[in-house]
């Protein structure tokens, strides 16, 4: 492998030096090694469990943000309940009371804003085996384009989009 040139980000981009030197490499190599790791259903699992593991993490914070905001709202209704008797029984006057009450209601409705806006909890994700089987069938179809694309005078366009949105970044291991 040799640094062939940058891309438009300024990532190295990397090929086959004996393509270069000679024209003679096979990208079937790369295409097959890709398939093949695209399709491990051990990364698969894992990806799926690592996904689960970081929505459960976002559910106990959803969680715990919930459980705040409504222990903060009956605190208000609270302090806005004691404020009421206190006027009723003569201790706070008319105009104190009805400012005082006025701010908690604000506080209350605002707080009660912010838990409506608080996403639902994410559930966890189970991935029914037809899906696997989509992905696996998607991943052979893809190496399938590579492998005619690779042919072809124009390489950028949709097909590498879809190709960088599917695989972030490939490491070379020497054998």
């Amino acid at each position: 492998m040799s640094v062939h040139d940058r891309d438009k980000t300024g990532k190295t981009r990397i090929r086959c030096s004996t393509v270069r030197e000679s024209g003679s490499c096979s990208k079937n190599a790369v295409l097959d090694g890709m398939r093949d790791e695209l399709k491990d259903p051990r990364l698969i699992e894992i990806y799926v469990r690592n996904y689960n593991q970081e929505r459960q993490r976002l559910a106990a914070g959803a969680t715990n943000a919930r459980i705040t905001l409504e222990t903060k709202i009956a605190r208000i209704e609270a302090e806005r309940q004691r404020n009421i008797d206190l006027l009723v029984k003569g201790i706070i006057g008319d105009d104190d009371a009805r400012e005082r009450i006025a701010e908690l209601k604000g506080r209350r409705i605002e707080a009660e804003a912010e838990l409506a806006n608080l996403e639902e909890a994410p559930s966890t994700l189970a991935v029914h085996p037809a899906t696997i089987e989509r992905y696996v069938k998607t991943v052979d179809e893809l190496a399938s384009v590579l492998a005619h694309h690779a042919e072809a005078n124009d390489d950028q366009g949709a097909l590498v989009k879809s190709f960088r949105a599917l695989v972030h970044s490939v490491t070379v291991h020497p054998k």
